[in-house]
């Protein structure tokens, strides 16, 4: 996927996510607690550390889906240039 084709990805999942955000909060958690192990066990770990897991779930439950919205919708090109200059330099 290009970077172009990306921005546009963002652009329509931030539209619509906001409507399912607390019906998916229990999903992304289960997602990253798994996701992490997965990644850790290629690592040689044994798995994701109860502190990064417990601080993130403590974050998924802060937000509502308001908070999201807020902080998502309508920022492609803010996520576009933050992209960019990680993963290639400012």
């Amino acid at each position: 996927m290009g970077l172009k084709a990306g921005k546009e990805k963002y652009a329509r999942k931030t539209a619509v996510m906001g409507e399912n955000w607390e019906r998916m909060k229990p999903v992304m958690k289960r997602h990253y607690k798994s996701e992490m192990d997965r990644l850790a066990r290629e690592a040689g770990k044994p798995g994701l550390l109860p502190t990064r897991e417990k601080a993130y779930n403590e974050g998924v439950d802060a937000t509502s889906a308001d908070d999201f919205r807020a902080n998502v919708t309508g920022k492609e090109d803010k996520w576009y240039d933050n992209y960019v200059a990680a993963m290639f330099g400012a």
